[in-house]
């Protein structure tokens, strides 16, 4: 972002723990805020059992796809993905392993405020006007006061944080059992997509 410039970012999303309303995901938008991507970031939850968004809609042309397709190895996917939807296209972006970062650094400098109940919230908000606290409403309703509490210590400069490290610096090993059962599995494969499980002898 350009000095002055104003960048809001809202995220709709359901209250899967393990995907969407827990603390890691939060130290991600403190990031996003402190590097200056956006100046502020906002998360809203849907009421549990009573949500459907249009990523839902997604995977389905996804999963519908997928039944009448072969995977025989991980690369396949991206094609599935790509031409599930024949209107407006899925963009792909093949990650890497060295896209993957480590957020040890960041979750060392976080406070766990134990007053604030992370998962009770409705509405989460982040900004570069106040980078150390959490904003947190217990609905969608903007006339209803924010509570605010403090994630990061006020000395911690968290844009130092910014160029966090790999998380994984060599080939990810796979035990030798695993090894041999995907061999195996080679006997029942089209010849072009055995070399992928080959490969795997070198690690």
């Amino acid at each position: 972002m350009q000095p002055g410039e104003q960048r809001k970012l809202i995220i709709w999303s359901d209250r899967c723990v393990g995907q969407n309303n827990n603390w890691r995901v939060l130290n991600l938008y403190a990031l996003l805020v402190q590097s200056r991507y956006f100046s502020e970031i906002n998360q809203k939850f849907l009421c549990s059992g009573h949500s459907f968004l249009p990523c839902d809609r997604d995977f389905a042309l996804i999963e519908k796809k997928k039944k009448n397709s072969k995977v025989f190895i991980p690369g396949d996917w991206k094609y599935i993905i790509a031409e599930a939807r024949l209107n407006k296209p899925f963009f792909v972006i093949e990650m890497q392993q060295n896209d993957f970062k480590d957020f040890t650094p960041v979750e060392k400098a976080l406070i766990r405020n134990t007053k604030m109940k992370i998962t009770e919230g409705m509405w989460m908000k982040v900004t570069s006007d106040d980078p150390t606290n959490v904003y947190l409403r217990s609905s969608h309703n903007i006339l209803r006061p924010w509570s605010i509490f403090q994630i990061y210590g006020r000395k911690i400069n968290l844009a130092s944080l910014c160029n966090l490290p790999e998380i994984y610096t060599e080939v990810i090993p796979i035990s030798e059992e695993k090894k041999k059962d995907l061999i195996d599995m080679c006997d029942y494969l089209p010849q072009e997509k055995k070399q992928f499980y080959q490969d795997l002898l070198n690690f």
